[in-house]
């Protein structure tokens, strides 16, 4: 993989989970938010180190579970782009909804 891209929607996740946590913990946020912001450096030598995202079953979906949460992301010609950053309760499907 020559690229990783962070969309909009992913971006926004990180910035409302550092927000959410560090309600409680600052120390744990920023603990989390760059394990969440390197997590993805993983995909340059192993693309496919995540497992398909059963509500889909598309191949080039996939997910990585960390801590409670799940990144998803989709392999691309030479690029990965993280979709997206969701707790791992919350449903998915509507979660990746975009808003009106």
């Amino acid at each position: 993989m020559d690229r990783i891209i962070w969309s909009p929607t992913a971006v926004a996740d990180l910035a409302e989970i550092y927000e959410y946590i560090s309600r409680d913990s600052q120390n744990y946020a920023a603990e989390l938010l760059e394990e969440l912001m390197l997590a993805p450096r993983r995909f340059q030598k192993f693309p496919r180190i995540g497992r398909i995202v059963p509500e889909y079953e598309i191949e080039n979906l996939r997910e990585l579970i960390i801590g409670s949460y799940r990144m998803v992301y989709e392999l691309m010609p030479n690029t990965v782009q993280i979709i997206g950053i969701i707790h791992g309760r919350r449903d998915l499907k509507s979660a990746l909804q975009p808003e009106d």
